[in-house]
């Protein structure tokens, strides 16, 4: 089946899914980080029809595991899944906040999150959604909140992340700040 003519399979991600603040590593995420290039070759092996309930299962599982390990700030546990190469893309209304446009490698989001964590007393991102046209591709859309560093306001804002793997890899993140219709248009995702 080719890419155009799958079906985009949307999931919605149960409050269960959203952010959890555990303070340690489970045993799971010590084995990404011990052997990330097996879990890669594990990824590298996904069905690529979304309809899949093992790709969704463990696409959902990754998901959580990324949003668990940023919000409690293990951002060594985030990059294990992102090739040393890895690309990230901030689209409209995310560059305008004076963040690059393009990151490059580990180290580019890395240091993203240092600039981004030093406005913010307070930040979390909770995932609502998986959109997932299949093949080598999955879109995360989530809610990023926080609260000023200086100011104390607080602010709820949607978010869109489109992944992109190769050989199991993340290879490319296109990051949307903004509304999710919108995002989902700029990324070829609207229904």
């Amino acid at each position: 089946m080719s890419q155009e003519d799958a079906e985009i399979v949307r999931t919605p991600l149960s409050p269960g899914d959203r952010g959890r603040r555990r303070r340690r590593r489970t045993l799971g995420e010590r084995f990404v980080m011990r052997f990330p290039s097996t879990v890669a070759r594990i990824t590298a092996r996904l069905p690529s029809d979304p309809r899949s309930r093992l790709r969704r299962a463990i696409i959902v599982h990754g998901t959580r595991l990324g949003f668990e390990s940023t919000n409690r700030g293990d951002f060594d546990l985030l990059l294990a899944s992102y090739h040393p190469q890895a690309e990230t893309h901030h689209h409209p209304h995310t560059h305008e906040l004076a963040y690059e446009p393009t990151l490059r490698g580990r180290e580019g989001v890395l240091r993203f999150f240092e600039e981004w964590l030093e406005e913010w007393e307070e930040v979390g991102y909770e995932p609502v959604e998986l959109v997932d046209p299949g093949g080598d591709r999955f879109t995360v859309l989530s809610e990023i909140f926080a609260t000023g560093r200086e100011s104390g306001v607080q602010t709820r804002q949607q978010f869109a992340q489109l992944f992109e793997l190769k050989e199991g890899w993340i290879v490319r993140v296109d990051a949307w700040m903004g509304p999710w219709d919108e995002a989902l248009r700029g990324l070829g995702l609207s229904e």
